[in-house]
């Protein structure tokens, strides 16, 4: 998936941002809402858009988004168990102290 901010689009095209949005809505353009003010292409979908409106990819700023070793997204660190030994462990809410 490639991340493209909002304003870097609207800024390239040369229309204001809500137009990008009312855009993704109608299906004008292909992509699905990403993290913050973002959009999630697909690769082909990122080609479309480039060449629908004959746009240069380093003028968008786009970042490659992609899956890492166990499935967590680029720099989601993965969750630290740290009960040390206590009984309930607070990370395990169905532990009980018989």
């Amino acid at each position: 998936m490639i991340l493209v901010h909002i304003v870097h689009l609207a800024q390239a095209i040369g229309v204001h941002r809500n137009t990008i949005r009312n855009w993704v809505k109608s299906g004008k353009i292909q992509c699905r809402p990403g993290p913050g003010k973002g959009l999630l292409f697909t690769p082909e979908g990122f080609a479309a858009l480039l060449e629908a409106f004959h746009l240069a990819p380093e003028s968008l700023h786009p970042r490659e988004l992609g899956r890492t070793w166990g499935g967590r997204p680029p720099g989601l660190a993965a969750p630290v168990h740290r009960c040390k030994g206590r009984n309930p462990c607070p990370a395990k809410p169905s532990a009980r102290l018989w």
